[in-house]
Order: C-alpha cells, then structure tokens, then sequence
C-alpha cells in the first residue's frame, strides 16, 4: 500500500508494538491519528509518507 485515499486512524490496540507495515506509505489524503496503544515504542514506519499530504496529525498516549 502507497496511498491512502482518506483518514487513517491507528487507536488501541494493546500489544501493537511498532508501525513499521506502513514504511512502503507516502500519501494519505486525510487526517492521520495514532493513539492509545500502549505497547507503541516506534512510529518510523510513517517516516516515508509527505507531511504536506496530511491535513491533521494527531499522535498521543503511546510509548512512542
């Protein structure tokens, strides 16, 4: 998956550990939210997808 055509939201799951799934990702047409996973220690797998395609970006209550 490279695009996603709206919003993705990543919220609780408890024994997600990373996002690195996402790294072959560079567009989201949307909002992008990650929250309330507990286990969450690396977020890098969204390091690849172009900040201007994100039109609201919330990351909260995660290890990461």
């Amino acid at each position: 998956m490279t695009t996603v055509g709206g919003n993705l939201t990543i919220h609780y799951n408890p024994v997600l550990e990373n996002i690195d799934g996402l790294s072959g990702l560079n567009t989201i047409a949307g909002f992008l939210q990650i929250s309330g996973n507990p286990l969450l220690t690396s977020i890098s797998g969204i390091e690849n997808i172009d900040a201007a395609t994100i039109s609201y970006l919330e990351i909260r209550n995660n290890i990461a």
